[in-house]
């Protein structure tokens, strides 16, 4: 299996070569689930060792194995059932928490793309819960990549959020950060 972990390391160096490193993750599976478990590896290190499992085809494919669920369309489509009762939620608190709130939602309001109203629901659902989103989703203007890095170093975990200065929610955004190391980009 480790022959097999180093071959993927040098099929994940190709272009177009989808088909190949899936087939490989497939077959080590095993392996690398007893090295989870058994080892605890660092996520920098699991990193170095599986770089494959953190690009989002192979993230998919991992949870698929794992719980015989996609995981984005299972997830997605929750989120939309539950959306509009979420919302209604949302809406009803009341006090400091309503104030802010409401810029989220008239954002949802506004716009039209499921991604920027999949974003507000979230962002009113953490600040609905009493805490801030800033915590989690990290947002910074383009010019701000400095500052973004020096974050990324201290956070234990984060989803940084970097868009071209001057652009609001029209972008879409998303990378990842787990114990100080970017896992998904």
């Amino acid at each position: 299996m480790e022959k097999e972990r180093i071959e993927l390391l040098t099929a994940i160096k190709r272009r177009n070569n989808d088909k190949v490193i899936a087939e490989k993750m497939a077959h080590t599976f095993a392996y690398r689930r007893q090295e989870v478990v058994n080892e605890e590896p660092g996520i920098e290190d699991f990193k170095d060792r599986w770089p494959a499992l953190f690009q989002q085809k192979e993230i998919n494919a991992e949870f698929l194995r794992l719980m015989a669920l996609p995981l984005e369309q299972t997830f997605f489509a929750q989120l939309d059932r539950l959306s509009s009762q979420l919302i209604k939620v949302i809406k009803a608190k009341g006090g400091a928490t309503r104030a802010k709130i409401a810029g989220i939602m008239r954002i949802y309001d506004e716009v039209e793309d499921i991604g920027i109203r999949r974003e507000c629901v979230l962002k009113g659902l953490i600040t609905f819960l009493g805490e801030d989103p800033e915590d989690l989703i990290k947002e910074y203007s383009g010019s701000c990549g400095d500052d973004a890095q020096m974050d990324l170093k201290q956070l234990t975990l984060a989803m940084f959020v970097i868009r071209k200065k001057g652009e609001g929610l029209e972008e879409s955004p998303e990378d990842i950060v787990i114990e100080g190391v970017e896992v998904f980009a």
